[in-house]
């Protein structure tokens, strides 16, 4: 677990669970930019990809030291390669075996296969410069004590993030009381007029819209 050099600034912070919201909402924000949100999403929670295994020449059909085909199939897939890639020996272990020694239709399917297999591989590492800038973020805006308890060494952000949201959940759960407080404290009648009515202006809106985005009854009653 490691942050890069080039971790971006924010100033959102996690330190304590009253913080999940904001810091929840710039996460998501963050994983939905570098795509890979639907493999944290605890709703979809997509498998993370797998490095691709690289065809081996030995896996298509080769032409014979003799100038025949030896007989080896016409067409591997992708997925028949990264499973037998590993156990398929040499034809001759002594002798290399290079792209010349594959028959035309070795070469046409080795080539496809290199094609995609290159596709795939730059696609993990477009995922893996991801993670790892996601990864720096996470590092440098949560506090240390929350980094020990919800992001062990060796995890993947899905587990990160599912541990953080739950840190979190108990400051929701009691969300709506802090909310309506603040809310009954914006729209107490005024006694006098505000040092900063433009800041006790903008208090209040912000007061009232969030007390009306997690459904505090009072708001119903609002004058818009």
């Amino acid at each position: 677990m490691s942050s890069s050099t080039g971790t971006e600034t924010s100033s959102v912070r996690y330190n304590s669970p009253a913080d999940w919201i904001k810091w929840g909402r710039e996460f998501r924000l963050k994983a939905q930019s570098h795509e890979i949100w639907d493999y944290i999403n605890p709703l979809t929670l997509k498998p993370w990809p797998e490095r691709p295994v690289r065809p081996r020449y030995e896996n298509y059909a080769l032409i014979s030291r003799e100038g025949e085909s030896q007989g080896q199939p016409s067409r591997t897939t992708r997925s028949q390669t990264a499973t037998s890639s590993s156990q398929a020996p040499d034809a001759n272990p002594s002798v290399p075996i290079s792209v010349t020694d594959l028959t035309p239709a070795g070469k046409a399917d080795y080539n496809l296969d290199w094609a995609g297999y290159l596709h795939d591989d730059r696609k993990c590492d477009k995922i893996a410069a991801s993670v790892t800038a996601l990864q720096s973020w996470v590092l440098a805006t949560v506090s240390t004590d929350f980094q020990m308890s919800c992001c062990p060494e060796n995890s993947t952000l899905d587990v990160w993030y599912r541990a953080l949201e739950l840190s979190g959940a108990s400051y929701q759960r009691n969300r709506v009381a802090d909310v309506r407080e603040r809310y009954q404290r914006a729209v107490k009648p005024l006694t006098k007029a505000p040092r900063n009515f433009e800041a006790w202006v903008t208090e209040w809106e912000s007061a009232v819209a969030e007390a009306k985005s997690v459904g505090v009854g009072e708001t119903r009653e609002a004058i818009s």
